[in-house]
């Protein structure tokens, strides 16, 4: 649900509306129990190979704003908190960040600003620093936390999002809501509760290169 999403993206701080294709007739989802939708919804996700998640949200009262490209082990994207940004990407087990003065001023220092805003760093996706979010730029790692837990789940019915037929099932552990697709393959399309993310083209290729000139963060010593 949203609130977990975010939990997981937050993690860079250390530092979607639609879906892919189908049928135009109805998956039947909208007649099934709020447990049953979810954990459709959390199957159809778990055996893609991509989406396209984007959208903003609140957290600690500043609003963060979030577009991500995500693959099995490939993904781009930037997270942005007001006036600082992080552009993020991976390749396989590589990851990058680029961040903006006001980031690294914010979570590093002034001398840390002056010397790294707007440059690429790179390091193991799956080591310190930067498994603090290299390990969610995955569609399979990011999917399976977003899908941990969940309270008693309610069938709210057809709802339109955005102009799609979406069913909407409630979480009363925190309120937020899950759309799930009434066409085709049950896909996630958005999630909402102090924010909307949206989920798209689903299982689309994903293509990222290297950025170029990047820095290994463990030349640049303590």
């Amino acid at each position: 649900m949203r609130s977990r999403i975010g939990l997981a993206l937050l993690t860079l701080a250390m530092l979607v509306a639609g879906c892919g294709g189908g049928s135009s007739s109805s998956n039947g989802e909208a007649a099934k129990s709020g447990l049953q939708v979810y954990t459709d919804a959390r199957s159809a996700a778990t055996g893609a190979s991509s989406v396209h998640i984007s959208g903003s949200f609140k957290d600690a009262g500043k609003n963060v704003t979030l577009d991500l490209v995500l693959g099995p082990v490939a993904a781009k994207g930037f997270m942005a908190d007001d006036t600082a940004r992080v552009d993020i990407a991976r390749v396989g087990n590589i990851a990058y960040m680029r961040a903006s003065a006001d980031f690294w001023r914010k979570f590093a220092g002034a001398a840390a600003a002056q010397l790294l805003h707007d440059t690429w760093l790179k390091g193991s996706a799956t080591k310190q620093p930067f498994a603090a979010f290299g390990q969610f730029m995955s569609i399979d790692a990011l999917i399976s936390d977003a899908f941990k837990g969940h309270g008693k789940l309610t069938n709210l019915g057809e709802r339109t999002y955005k102009g799609r037929t979406v069913v909407a099932i409630k979480d009363a552990k925190d309120g937020s809501i899950l759309y799930v697709a009434t066409t085709g393959k049950p896909y996630p399309v958005a999630a909402s509760g102090g924010g909307s993310i949206s989920f798209a083209n689903w299982n689309e290729d994903v293509s990222i290169s290297a950025p170029k000139g990047a820095v290994n963060i463990n030349s640049l010593g303590g």
